[in-house]
């Protein structure tokens, strides 16, 4: 339980929450899309893609807490 990071989690839930206002990018993969746009929009990013974004992080957010479920279900404690 000690290993569990309650901080990097937070930190991104906390950006996505507030998607309309920042772009939270967790995946490399995205990192040329997220550049193209902001190139083609003046630095900015489409709301969309900050919405996207934002539910990837969710999405990851919620793998991790399920990996933590799994493993504290085997314990004993």
């Amino acid at each position: 339980i000690e290993n569990i990071d309650i901080g990097g989690p937070t930190m991104l839930r906390s950006a996505a929450k507030n998607y309309k206002f920042v772009t939270v990018v967790t995946d490399p993969s995205d990192y040329d899309r997220v550049l193209k746009e902001m190139k083609e929009n003046d630095g900015e990013v489409t709301l969309a893609t900050r919405f996207e974004l934002a539910t990837k992080v969710f999405c990851l957010t919620h793998a991790y807490d399920g990996a933590i479920c799994e493993y504290l279900k085997k314990q004993n404690v």
